[in-house]
């Protein structure tokens, strides 16, 4: 008798009943009909940066989260900063769409989610975050309430209806508790708003003074100096690190517009580009501010210096998701890694030197107030925060004794013509009296 079946046709038919199992499956993970969205279907991320003059080249990552699965975001959104992105009014403001409208539901509840921000990462891909602080707390969750659309007898179509509520975290003072606040869209648009500030321990600025002294001194002469500010970001073997400043421009403050010097008009620089020497020129009495900025009564430092990096590289993917969260991170001391020598200093993040034109005086200087030391040169010096100070000194000195003679002789020798004169009238009248007698 001719066997029907056979061991490889039996194999077959399991494959294809298994096939149709798992499309059955496949099926039923999705909506059952369609979801027709009640309002906003999508959450627009706002990012403000305050207290910043110069733009930056970097991206930010979202992600949205389901309650309970902190590994596989339901839904990205990403940030990117761009070298063309003009701080207006000293401030940087960049949004992005999450599209939520793709978000598939089987049932009828209340579905929560969160948002997991992954920070600002720069294009050397190293965390910029601590050179900027957040305003507030952002702590946003998102609430999709799905409902059945039923017929005219209440029963239930197996279509959906979804609307979006975005909620923020708000502290109240009174209570001393952190409450759900429901934000309310603006204009049809959900806005999950983040607001940072520069944060002052990772800028600096530079103020350099001029001074003359002794007797030869000229306090309205004006002294060229030649400033140049660089910077080197570091990598990732080193455990310094720093926000990528080439071509950023820093504002000059406290000189005179126009100056003149060796009979000709010059006008002072009011900006200073990173890489770029720039020569200024400073008279008795005058201090440079070079990379501090006041506006609108608040007065903030442009220039970003080293700071201790002490995580890892990122991982692209840990922890299998897609979404890189820092706080995953731990700390991992790394050996150190040279980047620049210069005069034997090994130098990091921003540097500056500061080198005053050859003269007739004695040059010296000071920087931050050490101990002068004779030359016209200020050796390449790391910025740090806060004010970084370069004193110059110049002395002319004349001789006193030379300079007493010259001054008084026309009077002695008019004293001397005088007393002689006297002296032989005084003479004369006597040898006068005696021919008389």
């Amino acid at each position: 008798m001719k066997r029907i079946f056979s061991i490889h046709n039996v194999f077959l038919m399991l494959v294809v009943v298994l096939i149709g199992v798992l499309s059955l499956n496949i099926k039923e993970a999705k909506a059952a009909g369609t979801v027709t969205w009640s309002g906003p279907n999508s959450i627009t991320i706002r990012e403000t940066i305050r207290n910043i003059a110069n733009p930056i080249v970097a991206s930010s990552e979202h992600g949205l989260f389901a309650s309970g699965d902190d590994t596989t975001p339901v839904s990205t959104a990403t940030i990117n900063y761009t070298a063309s992105d003009t701080p207006t009014n000293y401030q940087i403001t960049k949004s992005t769409t999450m599209d939520l409208s793709s978000l598939m539901f089987i049932k009828p509840g209340d579905y929560e989610y969160y948002f997991e921000p992954d920070g600002l990462i720069d294009s050397n891909d190293y965390s910029i975050d601590a050179y900027f602080d957040p305003e507030d707390d952002f702590n946003y969750f998102v609430v999709v309430q799905v409902r059945n659309v039923v017929d005219a007898n209440n029963v239930p179509t197996g279509n959906f209806t979804a609307s979006l509520i975005l909620y923020n975290t708000v502290y109240n003072e009174q209570t001393g508790e952190e409450e759900m606040v429901k934000i309310t869209p603006i204009s049809g648009v959900l806005y999950a708003n983040y607001d940072f500030e520069t944060n002052s321990t990772y800028f600096g600025h530079i103020e350099l003074s001029k001074t003359v002294k002794g007797i030869g001194a000229d306090t309205t002469e004006y002294f060229p100096v030649t400033i140049s500010i660089d910077n080197d970001p570091g990598d990732s073997e080193s455990d310094y690190r720093s926000i990528d400043s080439s071509g950023w421009t820093y504002p000059i403050s406290g000189l005179d517009a126009t100056v003149t010097y060796n009979g000709n008009t010059i006008n002072n620089p009011t900006t200073i580009t990173d890489g770029t020497p720039t020569t200024i020129y400073l008279k008795h009495g005058q201090t440079a501010i070079i990379g501090q900025v006041t506006s609108g009564g608040n007065t903030f430092d442009a220039i970003p210096v080293k700071r201790r990096y002490s995580i890892p590289p990122l991982d692209p993917n840990p922890g299998g998701g897609g979404i890189i969260i820092i706080k995953n991170y731990k700390a991992n001391p790394i050996t150190p890694k040279k980047m620049i020598n210069i005069n034997g200093d090994d130098l990091f993040g921003s540097y500056f030197t500061a080198v005053e034109t050859p003269g007739s005086y004695s040059p010296s200087y000071s920087i931050d107030g050490e101990a002068a030391e004779t030359g016209y040169s200020v050796p390449a010096t790391e910025i740090a925060s806060g004010t970084n100070t370069v004193d110059f000194y110049n002395t002319k000195e004349m001789s006193p004794v030379t300079g007493l003679i010259f001054t008084i002789l026309p009077y002695l020798i008019l004293a001397g013509i005088g007393i002689g004169g006297t002296l032989l009238i005084m003479h004369l009248k006597k040898e006068e009296r005696k021919v008389k007698e």
